[in-house]
């Protein structure tokens, strides 16, 4: 085509010229922009999509709003792999009922963990839901104003969805209404427990987050008498043990302990008991009461205590305790009548023994 437009006349030269300079750019815009010309032709099916992205709002129940300082939210698939697909710190100020969260849309496990000693960023190495159900809180750590709770429930994520989590305190309480005394017709007639002091003892030292999960992971605290080294790292050692002044009533005093739903009292996995000591007389005597080893829900085993109750206590002393703190009251000693509840104050049962 060039040598074409050589051997036109001098009067289009100038025509020769500008078709020239059309060639030159020309070329020039495929130089440049080959990708365009070349992708403009690829059908849809091959361009990427990007999944889209959700915000859930999660109400949750809880006993009180008050008692959370931050929520750790995990979004997990919820399939086979249970691989998890994000995860947030929301820190928690006044009363706050709704969280929102993001995560990509499809059939999720929402968990929500509160109030977990653990940093942020040792969360990195969970992967998975399993891998979630490994973890554990120490009693140790807790704080009976902020226990550690946590919640879960299976929500198909949209772009604008809503779902409800109960956050349930892995804790129990053991609540003592009162302790009273009827020691007529016996050599401590009339008398009451000095230097008095409850306490738990064969305390699980561990508990896994989930509620599904039912074993200990640790060892035991309190192991069959009150051991002071065992608390004197606590946070909060009055959970385990607290002592009454001699001129106070016995009564209103809440510990705390794990679940210990053992079906069986053995060395190895002890009944957790209640100990109340004191003095009568001059003689250092123990009321070991074993906490809820009875038939609770008339299924012929022994419940011992589960997560999130409350144990509420109304105790009168009879006779003289043991001398060990490690055996339990057969009944002679105490009448006892024990009010089971929820942490939050529903599905209440009366048993007494």
């Amino acid at each position: 085509m060039y040598c074409r437009i050589n051997h036109i006349k001098k009067g289009r030269e100038s025509s020769t010229v500008t078709l020239t300079a059309v060639l030159a750019k020309s070329l020039l815009l495929l130089i440049i922009y080959p990708t365009f010309f070349l992708t403009s032709c690829r059908q849809s099916s091959d361009i990427i999509k990007i999944p889209d992205n959700s915000e859930t709002i999660i109400s949750i129940n809880t006993r009180s709003s008050d008692n959370l300082r931050y929520a750790d939210i995990f979004f997990f698939n919820d399939d086979k792999l249970g691989r998890l697909d994000s995860y947030q710190r929301i820190s928690i100020e006044g009363n706050t009922k709704m969280l929102k969260a993001s995560s990509r849309t499809g059939k999720k496990i929402i968990v929500i963990v509160a109030n977990l000693y653990r940093d942020r960023f040792n969360w990195a190495d969970i992967h998975s839901y399993s891998g979630l159900c490994k973890i554990y809180s120490e009693l140790k750590a807790e704080d009976p104003a902020f226990p550690v709770m946590s919640g879960e429930c299976r929500h198909i994520a949209t772009p604008k969805g809503h779902c409800k989590i109960e956050l349930r305190p892995l804790m129990s309480k053991i609540h003592i209404k009162r302790v009273q005394y009827d020691f007529k017709g016996t050599y401590y007639k009339g008398e009451s427990l000095t230097d008095l002091k409850m306490y738990l003892t064969n305390v699980n030292s561990m508990c896994y987050i989930l509620p599904d999960s039912t074993a200990s992971p640790g060892s035991i605290i309190n192991y069959g008498k009150l051991n002071e080294g065992d608390i004197s790292s606590f946070t909060v050692p009055e959970i385990l043990c607290k002592s009454i002044d001699n001129n106070k009533t016995a009564e209103d005093i809440s510990l705390f302990c794990y679940p210990n739903i053992s079906k069986q009292t053995t060395l190895s996995s002890p009944a957790t008991r209640l100990v109340i000591e004191g003095k009568l007389k001059g003689r250092t005597v123990y009321y070991p009461i074993e906490i809820n080893r009875i038939d609770e829900d008339s299924t012929g085993i022994m419940q011992g205590i589960r997560r999130n109750r409350n144990y509420i206590l109304d105790i009168v002393l009879t006779k003289a305790g043991s001398d060990n703190p490690d055996i339990s009251i057969c009944g002679k000693e105490a009448v006892i009548k024990m009010t089971i509840k929820d942490w939050k104050n529903t599905n209440e049962q009366i048993i007494s023994y």
